[in-house]
């Protein structure tokens, strides 16, 4: 999901004159989430005016670390250009297209149990969450492991509150 990402705040890195009149220009910058968390983007850059620069090939692309719903994060890695001194610059002419990764959902279960055999333990996966906000939490709870010889069956195991009996 991309909608409303942006980069912004470009942060000079560095340059090399490449020629009498061009110069590779090296930036990092900030993607800006407005929607919901991922656990990390890729950022590419088209120019839109290739006489006033172009994209260093293999240097366009920005990688962001997680990004938090709302929030905004600089890139790991830096972007370069080669720009043409002759002409005029504009931000405005610089594309980016973007790769996100929705962050992963985030289960709960609820607090240990120490219960006495008989009794009806009910589990809790209603502080479990989606921090991307994309698709909805489904339930699939399983035993990791089971003492040697038990009998105990999950009942409702696709339930936010599934329950089975100690025994």
């Amino acid at each position: 999901q991309t909608q409303g990402l942006s980069i912004t705040n470009y942060q000079y890195v560095s340059e090399q004159r490449a020629t009498l009149t061009q110069s590779n220009v090296t930036y990092r910058a900030d993607i800006v989430n407005p929607g919901g968390a991922l656990a990390s983007a890729t950022a590419t850059l088209t120019s839109l005016n290739v006489v006033s620069f172009r994209v260093v090939p293999g240097q366009d692309t920005l990688q962001f670390g997680p990004v938090p719903a709302g929030g905004q994060v600089t890139s790991t890695n830096t972007f370069t250009i080669l720009v043409d001194r002759t002409q005029p610059f504009s931000w405005a002419n610089i594309q980016w297209s973007f790769q996100p990764v929705p962050a992963a959902p985030i289960a709960n279960a609820g607090p240990n149990q120490t219960v006495p055999v008989g009794s009806t333990v009910t589990l809790d996966g209603s502080k479990s969450t989606n921090p991307s906000g994309i698709g909805t939490l489904t339930y699939s709870w399983a035993f990791k492991s089971r003492p040697g010889g038990t009998k105990s069956l999950l009942m409702n195991p696709t339930s936010v509150m599934p329950t089975f009996v100690a025994d």
